[in-house]
């Protein structure tokens, strides 16, 4: 290679990807470095333990039986060579599960991880089906590949297709309150608006009255519906005003609940037929809201 070329190729720079953030990377980074590392570490331990394995055959050679065994002096309980080799070829599920979890949970979004492993692993072959040498060669490709954080953020990309993190939450809040809202089979609503008033009419809470005060209980849909509330308020996925984060994290509660820290939204108030009230700050919200966030078509 020529001095020119050699120096072209050392003045190239790699661009970080301006799609995550400093955070991410770090996130990113720091998880490459412990699947490389543990790698490093688990190829090494199980050269080891082939190399002590092989010493106490031979040592043994011609004055043990089969009966003692050769591994009298070196067995650990549950240790086996496979079981290195089974923990290096697990590191890249697990190393794509890991930063897939991450974004999932960071921007709310479901990535799925396992179309990811099926991508970027090799094709497992048939158990039952397959000759020895096919089985031979999946294993080695396994235990040879070395992923990047890069390929499992290329793929998390072309999941999320033109979108931002924020935008594919966003898409996943309405389309989960649109399915709350909505009866699938006849394609029909489950609300209508009275001025400025959501009402949720089929079975969208329930009353428990073995209790004393009797407790409420909202069903999941309409919990799903009180998310996409909360984004309208604040513009944010995973994020809610502390009133609508209580009643979506207990049964117990007061009715109806007032809203008394959010802008946009006043109160919900529950009723024993299942129906629930969820009453804005003025028509105009009520309306926005199921325009943007439950449609007006199936």
């Amino acid at each position: 290679m020529s001095s020119s070329i050699f120096e072209k190729l050392s003045a190239v720079q790699i661009t970080p990807d301006s799609r995550i953030t400093d955070a991410d990377r770090q996130f990113c980074e720091a998880h490459q470095r412990a699947y490389h590392q543990a790698k490093e570490g688990l190829q090494s331990l199980n050269e080891k333990w082939e190399n002590i394995r092989k010493q106490q055959i031979e040592s043994l050679t011609g004055v043990s039986s089969e009966r003692n065994g050769s591994y009298s002096y070196t067995y650990i309980h549950g240790v086996d060579a496979k079981d290195f080799l089974n923990a290096l070829e697990r590191l890249p599920a697990v190393f794509i599960e890991w930063l897939v979890c991450y974004f999932n949970s960071t921007y709310h979004v479901e990535i799925d991880y396992r179309q990811i492993q099926k991508f970027l692993l090799p094709n497992e072959p048939d158990r039952y089906e397959s000759t020895a040498a096919e089985k031979e060669e999946y294993h080695a490709k396994l235990q040879s590949l070395l992923l990047r954080y890069e390929d499992v953020l290329e793929q998390i990309f072309i999941q999320l297709g033109d979108r931002t993190f924020a935008e594919r939450a966003l898409d996943e809040i309405k389309a989960k309150c649109h399915a709350a809202a909505w009866n699938s089979y006849t394609k029909e609503a489950e609300f209508i608006v009275r001025n400025d008033t959501l009402r949720l009419t089929s079975y969208a809470c329930s009353r428990n009255d073995w209790y004393n005060p009797p407790r409420w209980e909202l069903q999941s849909k309409t919990k799903d519906i009180l998310r996409g509330i909360a984004h309208f308020e604040l513009g944010v996925s995973g994020q809610y005003p502390k009133t609508i984060s209580e009643i979506l994290g207990y049964d117990n509660r007061e009715n109806p609940q007032i809203f008394y820290d959010c802008k946009k939204v006043e109160q919900l108030k529950m009723f024993k037929n299942g129906r629930v009230d969820i009453k804005f700050k003025s028509q105009d919200y009520a309306e926005q809201f199921v325009f943007e966030y439950l449609g007006r078509v199936y």
